[in-house]
């Protein structure tokens, strides 16, 4: 008798135990399930806050200008990048139509400027300069561009043609000869005035000094005959005569511009090419 109920007590000792260890088993994985629900949902959130961000980010890089507007009419895409970096579309007058801003540089670079209509070498020109005064183009980088689509009947090779020459001349510094004009600076491109005549087209004549009137060779000048003391029979007297290299008219046909009263094939510089002799015509060095 007193052994059963020895085993009566241990029996109910150990099912006090069991149910006291499953009943905290469940309360650990209900915190357990609770804590993970808890996280994924964390998770989730984190996720639509970094992809928002991520959407914003992309806008904002874009500048409001994802894709093309529809209906645009385009017969060529160039690709351009600096840092900044743009599609620019041209249409078959090869004038650009549209840029689209492929970062937030590119926004940057065209906050006030608008190449809508230039033609396609005017406005890679404004891009060259806009980019120089803003510091994205410093001689250390270049401007690189691509023809990434053009239609059939556009001539691609005009294009990169136009955008090679561009390309050889960015990044580097303004001619300091010309200033980046790429013009003679002697001659002005053949605008300036002789220098000789200033563009009065009349060479100053050299023997009478512009009076007309020259010292007389037979008297020196005294109007005296040195033979009899008479008056000089060359100039009466006078002691001057009129002046026999211009005739009396002040002087001669310019022998430097030849009448034409501009610095042309005679600059000792360009020697009639027009051009920088120093950046050869680019303006740049």
């Amino acid at each position: 008798m007193r052994h059963k109920v020895r085993d009566l007590g241990v029996f109910f000792c150990l099912a006090v135990m069991l149910f006291t260890v499953t009943s905290c088993g469940k309360e650990v994985s209900d915190q357990t399930i609770a804590a993970t629900e808890q996280s994924a949902e964390e998770s989730r959130a984190a996720e639509a806050v970094m992809g928002t961000e991520t959407v914003e980010t992309f806008l904002t890089e874009k500048a409001g200008t994802v894709g093309i507007p529809d209906g645009l009419m385009y017969a060529a895409i160039i690709h351009v990048k600096i840092n900044p970096e743009f599609n620019l579309y041209l249409n078959a007058e090869e004038s650009i139509v549209y840029v689209e801003y492929l970062n937030a540089d590119a926004a940057d670079l065209f906050e006030t400027v608008d190449l809508t209509g230039q033609k396609l070498a005017d406005g890679m020109e404004t891009i060259v300069d806009v980019a120089e005064e803003k510091g994205y183009l410093t001689g250390k980088n270049e401007v690189m561009t691509d023809v990434v689509w053009v239609q059939e009947a556009t001539d691609s090779g005009k294009l990169e043609k136009v955008l090679q020459t561009i390309s050889d001349s960015s990044g580097k510094k303004t001619c300091s000869a010309c200033g980046g004009t790429g013009i003679c600076a002697e001659c002005g491109g053949g605008t300036l005035p002789c220098k000789r005549c200033h563009g009065s087209l009349i060479e100053t004549c050299s023997n009478c000094d512009a009076s007309g009137m020259q010292t007389c060779p037979g008297c020196k000048g005294s109007g005296v005959d040195a033979t009899d003391g008479s008056a000089c029979r060359h100039c009466g007297g006078a002691g001057k005569i009129v002046c026999e290299l211009c005739g009396g008219s002040h002087g001669k046909p310019c022998s430097i511009c030849h009448g034409k009263g501009v610095i042309t094939d005679d600059c000792i510089l360009c020697h009639g090419a027009k051009k920088c002799t120093v950046c050869g015509g680019s303006g740049k060095m």
